[in-house]
């Protein structure tokens, strides 16, 4: 065992700087991020909430490498099913709902 799995730390790793608090320029940036990051951030700049459907557990935690504009949510649900296996369903009133395909 070594000491990084004893005491839960992971390696360090670089980042590119361009990406780091790329938010406050209105742009979020993913490299190797998973889709329930994605979403969680997503819903902090719509109205009408995003949920994961139970049966993505296996899905939510792929990863992608992703930008949007935080006032361009809907252009990131409309290309989120080109980048994993899923399908954007609005049939519930108020919300949207992220669904296997």
């Amino acid at each position: 065992i070594s000491s990084n799995e004893i005491d839960g730390l992971s390696k360090v790793g670089s980042f590119r700087q361009e990406n780091f608090a790329s938010w406050r320029d209105g742009r979020l940036r993913y490299v190797g991020a998973p889709l329930s990051e994605i979403i969680a951030d997503a819903n902090r700049y719509i109205d009408q909430p995003i949920k994961i459907d139970n049966g993505l557990n296996a899905i939510i935690k792929s990863k992608a490498t992703f930008a949007f504009n935080v006032d361009d949510v809907e252009g990131m649900l409309e290309a989120l099913p080109a980048l994993f296996p899923v399908e954007v369903d609005r049939s519930e009133q108020g919300t949207v709902t992220i669904r296997a395909r």
